[in-house]
């Protein structure tokens, strides 16, 4: 029986190759996003040929495709469309004229273009200071303002014809000595912007952090982050969140050199912040793949 399925077979079969793993993505700037992924577990086969990267639009039509050589775990495509969502397809290739290998299955990931924003609108770090600052610093945040394209830092008290920009306020904590709250606007006062943060934080140092998923829908349940200045911690964190206008996006906190997440001491105490933000509504795809 053996022998007679051998004896009519046209060839043999060839033998797929490993698919990568593990493929992620995080947007890079408004016209860029970066993929990681872990390399072929055939990567010492002989005729093996390397990775082969397509990108999809969201009708399905191919707009770039990329080769990419063997024992390379990332890549950076550009000249996206911001807020578009595409499709990454990464095949593991074999050889032209291979004759006992052939391509492996494809991996694929969506994922968005979200700007990157490391200053506020004069230029300088993002720092919000808490309320109980003495030095007439901020403690308002706008994520992304509409006329400067950047995230500004604006007076609670005394905002002007910013008000209705602010999305979110780092309030000193009375009932705690040393810490402060990132909160929604809403809190301060009820007729600015609602802006609300998943559950889901993550323990790195770069906005540079790719994922498979984003967190759940049902975990942007948060209005405000408590941040003490007793607790330590070994890396900077990014929290996600979604805005009044449901533009969303990703803030990294960044870590202070005395190991927390607070810079300075009371009443002068602020977050050192960069953010990521999808200016088109709706789109989750600014923080990770769906």
């Amino acid at each position: 029986m053996l022998l007679g399925c051998e004896d009519n077979s046209t060839g043999a079969e060839k033998t797929a190759l490993a698919s990568v793993t593990n493929l992620k993505a995080y947007s890079v700037s408004e016209t860029s996003v970066g993929l990681t992924w872990i390399s072929s577990t055939s990567e010492n086969v002989s005729e093996f040929g390397g990775y082969a990267i397509t990108v999809k639009k969201p009708n399905g039509d191919v707009q770039l495709t990329f080769s990419v050589d063997k024992e390379d775990t990332s890549f950076t495509i550009l000249t996206l469309t911001e807020g578009v969502i595409y499709t990454f397809e990464i095949v593991t290739t074999a050889i032209e004229g291979a004759t006992s290998y052939k391509n492996s299955s494809t991996v694929s990931v969506k994922w968005s273009p979200a700007r990157r924003l490391n200053a506020d609108d004069l230029g300088v770090d993002i720092k919000v200071y808490e309320t109980s600052s003495l030095s007439s610093f901020g403690s308002g945040l706008i994520l992304y303002h509409p006329t400067t394209h950047t995230p500004k830092v604006v007076s609670i008290g005394n905002p002007g014809a910013d008000s209705s920009y602010i999305d979110l306020y780092l309030k000193t904590n009375t009932a705690t000595e040393g810490s402060v709250i990132l909160q929604s606007a809403s809190l301060f006062r009820s007729s600015w912007k609602l802006t609300r943060f998943s559950s889901v934080y993550r323990s790195v140092n770069s906005l540079d952090n790719a994922q498979i998923a984003p967190p759940d829908t049902s975990t942007y349940s948060l209005t405000s982050i408590q941040f003490d200045s007793t607790t330590t911690v070994s890396t900077s964190r990014i929290y996600y969140f979604k805005g009044d206008n449901g533009n969303y996006g990703r803030i990294l906190v960044q870590r202070a050199s005395n190991g927390t997440l607070i810079w300075g001491t009371t009443p002068e105490q602020y977050l050192n912040l960069k953010v990521s933000y999808q200016t088109v509504a709706y789109n989750p795809y600014s923080k990770r793949n769906q």
